[in-house]
């Protein structure tokens, strides 16, 4: 909220100092917030970064078999259940990724 407040703001006092002359428009106005603010800046940094996931063609085995410790251990379920309960989960996490990629593109 803050930072929508800051955006606002900032929108405001660019067009109380524009020019009658001068046709400021919405995107414009947008844009030099998004360039001028160090946090939004800092944020867009930050989410570009998570994008960049390393490729550990692993992963998925190592988290598997962490989920099965984890289900295990924590008496959840028993060494013969652990493993089919983690490749069910395993598989519900790649549904979702699938899920998440898709309403991004759209």
């Amino acid at each position: 909220m803050k930072k929508v407040l800051c955006v606002f703001a900032l929108v405001l006092a660019c067009a109380g100092i524009a020019h009658a002359d001068d046709v400021v428009t919405l995107d414009s106005l947008v844009l030099e917030a998004l360039e001028s603010n160090p946090e939004l800046r800092a944020d867009r940094a930050k989410w570009e970064a998570s994008q960049k996931r390393p490729n550990n063609p692993h992963a998925q085995d190592e988290l598997q078999k962490s989920l099965v410790v984890l289900l295990y251990e924590r008496g959840l379920f028993t060494l013969d259940e652990a493993p089919n309960v983690a490749d069910k989960l395993v598989e519900l996490a790649r549904a979702n990724q699938q899920l998440f990629a898709q309403r991004e593109e759209a």
